[in-house]
């Protein structure tokens, strides 16, 4: 549905996909401090669907991977806000 989705409205929208990657020790603290027991497969599979779709827009739209391990909330805001052109 979303590929769909993409082919009939990436000339009528620009379509971005903002990619936030962490590394293995930066998401498990963040689990960690939330208490978090995800099964590892999932979280897997969901890393794969999140770099699959990042994949994916850049066939019809702008996607950007910003590595989250050394950034604040307001250095992140920023990236976002200057690859989005705001």
């Amino acid at each position: 549905k979303t590929l769909q989705y993409f082919k009939e409205n990436a000339s009528e929208h620009e379509i971005c996909c903002v990619h936030l990657v962490g590394s293995e020790e930066t998401l498990k603290a963040h689990r960690d401090e939330r208490g978090s027991n995800q099964n590892p497969s999932w979280m897997a599979g969901r890393a794969t669907k999140a770099r699959n779709f990042a994949k994916i827009v850049e066939n019809y739209g702008r996607s950007i991977d910003i590595i989250v391990d050394t950034k604040t909330a307001a250095e992140l805001a920023k990236e976002v806000q200057s690859f989005l052109g705001e």
